[in-house]
């Protein structure tokens, strides 16, 4: 059998040519292609490399701005805290300012209101537990004790004008009241002026029936009923007085009838027609109806600059529109307390006892006012 001939796979000498220029083209070409390919990585390395420290440096930038803004939150926290405390303290300073101040002017007003230097010089303090005295009622006890004054001759009203609590140890005991009667009288007059019956100028006389009554060689002649009224409530002048109950009311019973009728009171005690005789009761609405009317106020006033300053003035030496009394061992004393022009309280004191009387009314008004300061007045709470 014959094999047939097998063809060779090696080029033929006459192409050779034709495949080296062929690959002299594609030989650079992959060359170029791979510089190309190579260059490429190498860009896409430094990108990467680029984007890496950009990304460091962003983080790093963020991490700085992280913490300084830290910081200053911080700082700015330190600032609030601080700022805080410093309004804290400065909280504080305005409060102890303002309780300084407060107890200045409180110390102001003491040494306004009360005698201070008669204080040293007898040798009286205020009472240190004043908190402990929950009633006016314990006050005049210890008064009582203070001065040794006896209870059966002593009589007592108060009446609080801030919430109308009162006090009365032996108020319808009728006593000798010495010149505190001649705060009606002038009232009763003001009355009769508001009324058109006289004037503040009406001429009045002073005869001879004053003189006798009074028992003073004073004060003859005629005079308007402004000056006696100033002479009986300023220097509690004996002889004006009873020229006044003279003039309009002719004797003393017709003085007592009307001052019935002036303090509503329709039970007044005999003793009152036949002599001075009256109780703190009546006293007490006498001095409370002058108290709630202003037509009023030029009385008020004279009684505000009466002398000299003694009894309910002694101690309390401001604020006290008063009245005193003495006729013998009888020592007596009414008023109204005024602060900043408004009436706190109003306090009738009538003594019969020896000695003791001065000492009794001169401390009852101190007492009573400690007392009353500190538990309406006071500037503390």
């Amino acid at each position: 059998m014959k094999h047939p001939k097998r063809k060779s796979i090696h080029p033929s000498p006459k192409n050779s040519p034709y495949i080296l220029g062929l690959l002299c083209l594609i030989i650079p070409l992959i060359i170029i292609i791979g510089l190309v390919i190579n260059n490429k990585q190498s860009n896409d390395v430094v990108e990467e490399t680029a984007l890496l420290e950009a990304s460091s440096e962003a983080l790093s930038s963020t991490n700085q701005q992280t913490y300084d803004s830290q910081s200053t939150n911080q700082d700015e926290s330190s600032q609030i805290v601080s700022s805080s405390k410093v309004s804290e303290q400065s909280e504080s300073k305005e409060e102890l300012k303002q309780d300084e101040s407060e107890k200045n002017s409180n110390q102001a007003k003491l040494v306004e209101i009360y005698d201070l230097e008669l204080m040293e010089a007898t040798d009286l303090e205020f009472i240190d537990n004043i908190e402990d005295y929950h009633s006016v009622d314990e006050i005049v006890q210890y008064v009582v004790e203070e001065t040794g004054a006896s209870v059966e001759e002593i009589s007592v009203a108060y009446y609080n004008l801030l919430d109308d609590s009162t006090y009365f140890l032996n108020e319808t005991k009728p006593q000798i009241v010495a010149s505190i009667y001649k705060v009606g009288l002038v009232a009763m007059y003001v009355d009769l002026i508001n009324e058109g019956v006289y004037s503040y100028d009406t001429p009045v006389t002073v005869d001879e029936r004053a003189l006798s009554s009074s028992g003073d060689d004073v004060m003859l002649g005629t005079f308007t009923l402004d000056e006696l009224m100033q002479q009986t409530i300023l220097y509690s002048n004996n002889v004006t007085s009873w020229a006044l109950i003279f003039h309009h009311f002719g004797s003393w019973s017709g003085y007592i009838e009307a001052l019935s009728n002036f303090t509503d009171i329709s039970s007044v005690a005999d003793l009152a027609y036949q002599d001075n005789y009256l109780t703190s009761e009546i006293l007490l609405n006498v001095f409370y109806k002058i108290s709630q009317d202003p037509s009023y106020d030029y009385l008020i006033d004279l009684m505000h600059h009466s002398t000299p300053n003694q009894l309910f003035t002694a101690y309390v030496q401001e604020g006290m529109a008063n009245k005193y009394g003495r006729l013998d061992n009888v020592v007596t004393d009414a008023g109204i307390y005024y602060e900043d022009d408004q009436p706190i309280y109003i306090l009738v004191g009538l003594t019969d006892a020896n000695g003791t009387g001065d000492y009794f009314l001169e401390r009852l008004n101190l007492r009573i006012n400690e007392w009353t300061r500190y538990n309406y007045l006071n500037n503390d709470d």
